[in-house]
């Protein structure tokens, strides 16, 4: 069974069920998709939580997937992998990185980084990328804080406007190899089409490495 940490926000969570259907179908025989367990926290107690409080509930829900009999998971939104190595510790299933399902894909080069203020400014996604040969740059402190306000009173209410997203890109995207949509919701407003670099969605790039442990541990070894 795959579990899912889900909530943060809704909309990437019912973004992740749909990733989740097209793999499969993709990849496994017709009508076989795998048991998918997802817990969907209250997105309103985690953003208006302090840190102690966020990491709390993050682990209560990680608590009820591993009582579930969940092998391998995820959190389906990026800012929480803050805790990440403390997480993957405490719960016995396979906890499947976004991150450094990312920086594993990405490689090397140089790459835009969007995503909350909280992602964006710390180091997590650096340390995975450097791993990798790849280097992450962030937007300067305005535009930091237009995506921000863009994910968090447009994206996760539904509102998929993207002008102000791609406004900010167009100044970095002739420095970089690629961009990397570092929040679950941003997929659902951007896509490849609409930029002139190449796109990494850590949505569909979390997923798609979930499936491949899902493979290896529970299908290949049939």
């Amino acid at each position: 069974m795959i579990g899912i940490v889900g909530g943060l926000s809704p909309e990437a969570t019912a973004y992740y069920y749909r990733l989740f259907i097209e793999k499969s179908r993709e990849r496994f025989p017709k009508y076989f998709y795998p048991e998918i367990l997802i817990y969907s926290l209250n997105f309103k107690e985690f953003v208006e939580g302090n840190s102690e409080e966020r990491r709390n509930l993050l682990f209560k829900a990680l608590k009820k997937l591993d009582e579930a009999g969940v092998k391998v998971g995820g959190i389906a939104s990026n800012t929480p992998h803050l805790f990440f190595e403390e997480m993957k510790r405490a719960v016995g299933f396979e906890l499947v990185s976004i991150v450094e399902a990312v920086a594993e894909k990405a490689g090397k080069g140089k790459f835009l980084l969007l995503g909350t203020k909280k992602t964006m400014e710390s180091d997590f996604y650096q340390r995975a990328f450097e791993k990798c040969g790849g280097e992450v740059v962030i937007p300067e402190e305005r535009d930091r804080e237009v995506v921000h306000r863009v994910i968090m009173e447009e994206l996760v209410l539904g509102k998929f406007e993207k002008s102000k997203l791609i406004e900010v890109i167009r100044k970095y995207e002739s420095f970089v190899d690629g961009v990397i949509l570092g929040c679950t919701e941003l997929p659902l407003a951007i896509s490849q089409k609409d930029l002139n670099v190449e796109v990494f969605d850590s949505a569909k790039i979390h997923v798609e490495k979930m499936l491949d442990v899902y493979a290896d541990k529970f299908i290949n070894r049939k």
